[in-house]
């Protein structure tokens, strides 16, 4: 059997703390969740960056707001990161096309 390669952002990386209206544990990072998938990311040793669309949006030339929790990664990152049913989206960067011969 093939253990999952799904990490629970608040199970390993990011700080909890009960909600006052469920009582339920909840992230406790600015930001969100994204927030903390970036923390986990930073303490996982991964380079990343905004999104093209963030960069976008951040530089005013889009009025686009994006609402998916997305950062491009600079170098090979394999796991998911997830929290509550939502997912980090990460964008790889593009890979050099192969040489072909003769042209």
């Amino acid at each position: 059997m093939r253990a999952s390669s799904s990490v629970s952002v608040m199970a390993y990386y990011a700080r909890a703390e009960l909600s006052e209206l469920t009582g339920r544990p909840m992230l406790a990072t600015d930001g969100g969740f994204l927030g903390a998938a970036r923390q986990a990311l930073d303490k996982l040793g991964v380079p990343w960056e905004l999104t093209e669309f963030q960069r976008a949006y951040n530089e005013g030339r889009s009025t686009q707001v994006p609402v998916n929790a997305a950062v491009r990664v600079k170098s090979r990152f394999a796991r998911k990161l997830s929290h509550h049913g939502r997912q980090l989206i990460v964008e790889r960067p593009a890979s050099p096309s192969p040489d072909v011969a003769g042209t």
